[in-house]
């Protein structure tokens, strides 16, 4: 359809609808009545009534015998070039096939190896959390108790860390 067609009101889609015979019978009932009191509404009805007529006066066409065998014809032609193209794809659309299987197994591999080792936990974690501890182990056992070291901690025995600024000199 073209846009640039007018747009039918009401009234005049529901005389088109009468004169195409689509009105239930109250529907009918009630354009007939309007149509004996309004005459500005039974004046559209004659202009659609002339419309009509005048497309009953037109010469109709018919398809000739051969549009059938023709049109029989192209369609075969059409599915035997789109069998072609699909049997010269078949081989392309294979490869694909099998590159996204490979790929998506390989995804899988990968996450499943992620998933596993991220869920199990490493047997060596603590001893490398612990690694400090063992290293002093020998120095740790010859302390005694804790009692001991904070008493040495409160007669400041303990030298700190200093932080030395080299920027300073």
């Amino acid at each position: 359809m073209n846009d640039d067609s007018p747009e039918l009101d009401g009234d005049t889609l529901q005389l088109v609808a009468y004169l195409d015979g689509e009105l239930e019978a109250d529907e009918r009932r009630t354009v007939e009545e309007r149509l004996g009191t309004d005459e500005v509404y039974r004046l559209e009805m004659q202009l659609l009534q002339g419309a009509w007529d005048a497309l009953d006066q037109l010469p109709r066409h018919s398809a000739g015998e051969n549009f059938a065998h023709t049109t029989v014809a192209m369609i075969a032609l059409a599915g035997e070039q789109q069998q072609t193209e699909s049997q010269a794809d078949a081989p392309r659309r294979l490869r694909r096939q099998w590159l996204g299987g490979l790929i998506g197994m390989a995804a899988a591999a990968a996450i499943g190896f992620v998933a596993v080792s991220w869920s199990l936990p490493e047997e060596n974690t603590q001893l490398v959390e612990d690694l400090p501890v063992l290293e002093n182990l020998d120095a740790y056992q010859q302390v005694g108790d804790l009692d001991f070291l904070q008493g040495l901690q409160e007669a400041g025995l303990f030298v700190e860390d200093e932080v030395t600024d080299d920027s300073a000199t």
